[in-house]
């Protein structure tokens, strides 16, 4: 039963994180040349430990400016 979890899961996660590239990409969050290439976040999987923390470091990222972003007033075209 487990094991038809996990790609649901992985699914889910992988989803998760192309939306928020697309939504720091709509709120012209800075970088948005390298979150946007799925090659980076591919090389941080395959990379042992260093590529890893880079993956966290990455979805932190991410998420604090998207924050940062909608605070400033960045998302309130989108809006109604």
């Amino acid at each position: 039963l487990l094991c038809l979890f996990y790609p649901v899961l992985i699914m889910f996660v992988i989803f998760q994180i192309v939306l928020y590239c697309n939504v720091a990409a709509k709120l012209e969050v800075p970088g948005k040349e390298i979150y946007l290439s799925p090659y980076i976040w591919i090389i941080c999987l395959i990379v042992p430990v260093i590529g890893w923390i880079m993956f966290i470091v990455m979805l932190l990222y991410i998420e604090m400016w998207t924050i940062v972003s909608l605070y400033k007033g960045n998302g309130e075209k989108y809006i109604g």
